[in-house]
């Protein structure tokens, strides 16, 4: 029983300071996301900024028709704002930057949800060259990111 409790209290201290995608715990949780996807959400004025450019990186994105196959990687939650379809095994490409070869079979596999267009942070930098030379996707640097596109889009 004593031991129940004292779990009880640690979960509930952690879950009162320690918030996991960010460093620093709550009280570096001053800025808030007003707009997209994340607005409500408090972060880091590092994150705020960071998703502020790459909210601004993509908009051209989030214009595309609905037809449109997209591939985020997996470091944003920008996949959830826009309306077009995923072009990827999953909207959440954890892999995507340690191993991409799940995502080549993938498309070996389903050539047909290959994505139009893709957006990849400068947080991996050979990631963006690398999918670019696979797949003959033209670059545009952004901001804080790459874009790529296949032709005719």
């Amino acid at each position: 029983r004593v031991f129940l409790i004292a779990i009880l209290l640690l979960l509930l201290y952690y879950r009162s300071t320690y918030v996991f995608w960010e460093d620093g715990g709550i009280q570096s949780l001053t800025a808030e996301i007003d707009h997209g996807t994340a607005k409500g959400l408090y972060v880091t004025e590092n994150t705020k900024t960071m998703y502020n450019q790459m909210y601004k990186d993509t908009e051209q994105i989030r214009k595309m028709s609905e037809e449109t196959m997209v591939l985020y990687e997996a470091d944003n939650v920008l996949w959830m704002s826009g309306k077009q379809h995923c072009g990827s095994y999953s909207p959440l490409n954890y892999s995507l930057s340690v191993d991409p070869t799940i995502l080549y079979d993938y498309y070996e596999a389903h050539p047909d949800k290959m994505a139009d267009v893709m957006y990849i942070s400068d947080i991996y930098p050979d990631l963006a060259d690398t999918l670019a030379t696979k797949y003959g996707y033209y670059i545009e640097k952004k901001e804080v990111g790459t874009l790529l596109w296949r032709e005719g889009r």
